[in-house]
């Protein structure tokens, strides 16, 4: 059996790709963000981030020792053979860039000259969602919206590839069984951009309900109307995403009015 240690497992990622590893029967260990890597390990799953939450950004000093000082401090503990995958951003590949972007840049520079000494991979997820997802993202403000009534700015047109949080886990547990380890970066996603009303309105429908919504120019300096991921890599390694937009709202739904209907017993 193969000993795996994740960091970041208190994540959205990091904690279904635990649950999934552990339900297999696997043998995993939980890192901290130290960059201590026990010996013995066979294979390293770096979930580990900060910065990625606009609650967040404002602590660059924070960003960057989470997102690039400690994948550093990893390899100062990485012993030769071991299996690193390292999950990035798809906001890398932006135009315009934040210190969140700019720290995932510069860790995927440094496992870049890593690579040629280390067995290593890089992942870019896309918009992940599905249930347990941050609940400033999106979709869960959007469902809250209609299920409640909440206020929330809104803006129509910028662009997201959403893909549910099981079929990125199994993404990334079939680039650790079939990738090559050569520094090669692999995307994941849907491969198919929706616009913030399109997804609006698959919410409304689903719920019933509509959103209460307040439109404003713009929220963010980084959207865009044009953003989806290059999945033929993916492909290549007989992945393909499974779960629909439309299923994973219906389960994220669903999940709210369980978690309310919880709360109010």
């Amino acid at each position: 059996m193969k000993e795996i240690a994740i960091s970041g497992t208190h994540g959205f990622i990091g904690k279904h790709l635990l649950e999934q590893l552990t339900s297999e029967g696997q043998s995993v260990q939980a890192l901290d963000r130290s960059g201590v890597i026990p010996k013995g390990v066979d294979i390293v799953f770096s979930l580990a981030a900060f910065g990625n939450l606009s609650s967040q950004r404002k602590d660059n000093l924070e960003i960057y020792q989470a997102n690039l000082m400690r994948v550093i401090k990893e390899f100062d503990h990485l012993e030769q053979g071991i299996k690193y995958i390292y999950i990035s951003s798809s906001s890398v590949a932006r135009e315009q860039q934040n210190a969140y972007s700019l720290s995932k840049m510069a860790a995927e520079q440094f496992l870049k000259l890593k690579a040629k000494d280390h067995a290593i991979i890089v992942v870019r997820p896309y918009s992940v969602t599905g249930p347990k997802d941050q609940q400033e993202h999106l979709i869960p403000t959007l469902i809250r919206s209609c299920l409640y009534g909440e206020e929330m700015p809104f803006v129509p047109w910028p662009v997201h590839d959403f893909v549910d949080i099981s079929d990125v886990v199994n993404g990334v547990l079939t680039i650790a069984e079939k990738g090559k380890f050569t520094g090669e970066i692999y995307e994941i996603g849907s491969g198919v951009q929706y616009t913030n009303q399109e997804v609006k309105e698959i919410v409304e429908e689903t719920t019933g309900k509509k959103a209460n919504t307040t439109l404003v120019r713009g929220l963010y300096d980084y959207d865009t109307k044009d953003w989806k991921a290059d999945i033929s890599e993916m492909k290549n390694l007989g992945w393909k995403p499974i779960i629909t937009l439309e299923q994973s709202i219906q389960r994220m739904v669903q999940a709210e009015i369980v978690k309310e209907e919880g709360y109010s017993k």
